[in-house]
């Protein structure tokens, strides 16, 4: 309420010990987005780009690739599903304490699929999306293994597999963009296989 805040010192006054205190930090939030286009908005003013300094991480997003089908992947109900008791909602502090529970939940899932480096995790769970510039960087690297018909060390996350090395022969570059697939025979499954190009972390020649 306008009651709770009044008094409370303005964006202006704390901006610079906000930026300090985040400053090479990885954010963690439920849904973090939200939150951050304040933030953002305001380090903008200032002559800051919050976004392209920091790591982020969002719970919601790392929620629905590491536990999916689930019903909702609102924080109370991810913190039921998780069985972490709920004392306080809705006010700063307990959400974000909560929020940190359900995070070191969801990182025994992400280590049972082989993600632990916390770059790999803000890649993967992170509000920034692969830049279309990376995209094309990879396609192209994809297309020259075609037209040498040589074979490809990739690092790889699927939603069942989780983070993989693989070493796969290319055979077929479908899609555009963000949609671009990549069909291989993939040596560590013995069969053909589709990666969408997007999931491809690393890419090296064999």
């Amino acid at each position: 309420s306008m009651e709770m805040v009044e008094g409370a010192p303005s964006m202006e006054s704390i901006l610079p010990n906000v930026l300090n205190l985040i400053r090479g930090a990885c954010l963690v939030g439920h849904n973090i987005k939200f939150d951050l286009k304040f933030l953002d908005y305001e380090s903008s003013l200032a002559g800051h780009d919050l976004l392209d300094t920091i790591l982020t991480i969002d719970t919601a997003r790392m929620a629905r690739a590491l536990l999916p089908n689930l019903e909702s992947y609102a924080l109370g109900n991810l913190a039921h599903f998780l069985e972490i008791s709920i004392s306080t909602r809705h006010r700063a502090m307990a959400d974000a304490e909560l929020t940190l529970k359900v995070f070191k939940k969801l990182l025994e899932f992400a280590r049972a699929k082989n993600i632990c480096h916390l770059k790999i995790l803000s890649y993967l769970f992170g509000i920034k999306k692969p830049s279309l510039e990376e995209n094309r960087s990879k396609i192209q690297f994809i297309k020259e293994a075609l037209d040498g018909k040589y074979s490809l060390n990739l690092m790889y996350f699927g939603s069942a597999s989780g983070l993989t090395e693989r070493c796969v022969k290319p055979l077929q570059l479908t899609g555009r963009g963000r949609q671009a697939t990549l069909t291989a025979f993939c040596h560590l499954r013995n069969q053909e296989r589709d990666f969408k190009v997007e999931r491809i972390l690393n890419l090296g020649k064999t």
